[in-house]
């Protein structure tokens, strides 16, 4: 796409992060949180709650938390994606909070 000039959105972010969860590349995952800050995109809550899932997925809930904690706007699927990447990484007691602090 960007050899072709064109630019990725709000839609193509979220399946691009969702491969980097795949791979399980840390370093993948980090490049392509990098363009979507560069491209203004961290406020895009799908695109936000990617981030906090593959964050989970590769085992570093506190990528996780700081992308949680700066979005502006929070559903509740980034809630439940907060307690399944501390599910994930048998973290229990994060879990329990992250629920705790939803009600």
């Amino acid at each position: 796409m960007r050899k072709l000039r064109v630019s990725a959105d709000g839609f193509t972010f979220p399946l691009v992060i969702r491969v980097c969860a795949l791979m399980c590349s840390r370093k993948l995952c980090k490049s392509v949180h990098g363009h979507v800050v560069e491209m203004g995109f961290q406020w895009n809550l799908r695109v936000g709650n990617e981030l906090v899932g593959v964050y989970g997925k590769i085992g570093r809930m506190d990528g996780a938390r700081k992308v949680f904690d700066r979005m502006a706007v929070r559903s509740c699927v980034s809630w439940n994606t907060m307690i399944l990447g501390y599910a994930l990484n048998y973290d229990c007691h994060g879990a329990s909070e992250m629920l705790m602090g939803f009600y």
